[in-house]
């Protein structure tokens, strides 16, 4: 079956190629925008060469192993990075071989192949979770049947298709077969490990425990070598203290930091890129505006643009605009709805939540550097107050009116409860990254109208 999956994303991906090539070509000899100064003629010599260097590329960078990431971005990513790569290549390629291909032409292409190429991955991503899902599982032990391994597993089912078949628990504190208020059973303690690993085909053991004993990570970790399974660990606040650095260059030696690596010209670009998007977006939805308000003003009760205050950087507090979507009785911090049945939303409000305008007006947050498009979930003050020590880096980046938390099967939950997204994101965070959210999130906005 991994064969039949790689097999489906290769064709997405030719598909995506060809049909990139095809929209850029029409657009330009079509010149619908104008810019267009003579047609082109279609050479297959420089079709099947980019072809070719792309796909070497996509293979280069691993986006046909068969691996899974909770975030499910990594194979998204390298469309971005790879059509990235492929201009680059082009350009190259036009200086050293004189070959003459118009700049619009080039630019066209660039710009539909990753847009294509993630909207053809998804949709082969649908068929797979609704055709192959069982087959396409990793089949799961997870380490520890107290309340974090619990939860963890009462989540999984919530959400579903997380491409994780939990078969059970490993636990030396409780009895075997003993049922835990969910369908999972204790199957053994870490001595039936190894057995269990071999009779249900374990592709990886996930640890679930907020104190983990230093051996028994060591015995696990051996066991996954000599098993060639994988191990992963749910994020806790002791396992960020006892591994809060990372290995990055300083002076051309490798050297451990425990502070966020800074990164000025992704800085400044993402701060050019939110000041042009955030006006461009005021001047776009401004009719949308004038429409939502006057709803707003005619069917509900108080001001039309909700205030609040949220912490932002470095943990220093701002206003954030939103339409007002509940009640103006509610109490503006209590915690947000994760329901449409919340009895505090308006009918109004419902609609706007479930088409996210209501977060239009975050665009002036953007204007006013309190906030970006793309970065962690701002949070109330009271909350970011019971936050551990590991889960304040989400505050080191501006927050942001869309991230990975939106666009993940766990949006249906609390931010806070789910603090691995922004944190991956705080650590990860791209240009490339920040693109594929952006799409993602507009995707999300087209699909709610359509369901």
């Amino acid at each position: 079956m991994k064969k039949i999956s790689t097999f489906l994303i290769i064709t997405a991906d030719l598909l995506s190629y060809c049909s990139a090539a095809l929209v850029s070509l029409f657009a330009y000899n079509s010149d619908i925008l104008g810019l267009s100064r003579s047609l082109y003629s279609f050479r297959v010599d420089i079709f099947v060469g980019g072809l070719v260097i792309y796909m070497f590329i996509l293979f280069n960078n691993g986006s046909y192993r068969r691996s899974r990431d909770f975030t499910g971005l990594s194979r998204l990513l390298s469309l971005v990075k790879g059509a990235s790569v492929l201009g680059l290549t082009f350009i190259a390629l036009i200086f050293i071989l004189q070959l003459t291909i118009p700049r619009m032409l080039l630019i066209f292409f660039l710009l539909s192949l990753p847009l294509i190429g993630i909207i053809m991955r998804l949709v082969i991503g649908k068929i797979e979770s609704t055709f192959f899902n069982n087959y396409f599982q990793e089949k799961v032990l997870v380490y520890g049947a107290g309340e974090k391994g619990v939860s963890f597993v009462t989540m999984s089912e919530r959400i579903g298709q997380t491409g994780l078949d939990i078969i059970g628990f490993v636990d030396d504190r409780i009895t075997p077969q003993k049922e835990l208020g969910n369908p999972k059973k204790v199957l053994g303690a870490l001595a039936n490990m190894e057995g269990l690993v071999t009779e249900h085909n374990i592709d990886r053991i996930i640890v679930a425990i907020r104190n983990p004993d230093p051996d028994v990570i060591i015995k696990i970790r051996n066991l996954s070598l000599k098993m060639n399974i994988a191990l992963s660990f749910l994020p806790t606040k002791q396992l960020w203290e006892a591994n809060p650095i990372r290995i990055r260059d300083f002076a051309g030696l490798p050297m451990a930091h425990s502070t966020l690596e800074e990164k000025p010209f992704y800085d400044l670009t993402k701060r050019v890129l939110d000041i042009g998007m955030a006006c461009a977006g005021l001047l776009l939805a401004l009719p949308v505006i004038i429409l939502i308000s006057l709803i707003l003003k005619i069917r509900n009760k108080g001001p039309v643009i909700f205030k609040h205050e949220r912490v932002g950087l470095n943990g220093d507090p701002f206003t954030m605009y939103k339409f007002r979507t509940m009640d103006h009785k509610s109490d503006p911090y209590s915690h947000s709805p994760i329901s449409s049945t919340d009895k505090r939303l308006t009918p109004t409000g419902r609609w706007l939540r479930r088409t996210s305008f209501d977060e239009i007006p975050q665009l002036l947050n953007v204007l006013k550097c309190n906030m970006s498009m793309v970065g962690p979930r701002p949070e109330m003050p009271f909350i970011v107050d019971q936050y551990e020590e590991f889960m304040k880096r989400r505050l080191l980046v501006k927050p942001g009116i869309t991230g990975l938390w939106q666009i993940s099967k766990a949006r249906t939950t609390e931010i806070h409860d789910n603090p691995e997204y922004d944190l991956h994101y705080v650590e990860n965070r791209s240009i490339a990254l920040d693109f594929v959210v952006l799409l993602m999130t507009a995707i999300f906005v087209v699909r709610s109208f359509t369901h």
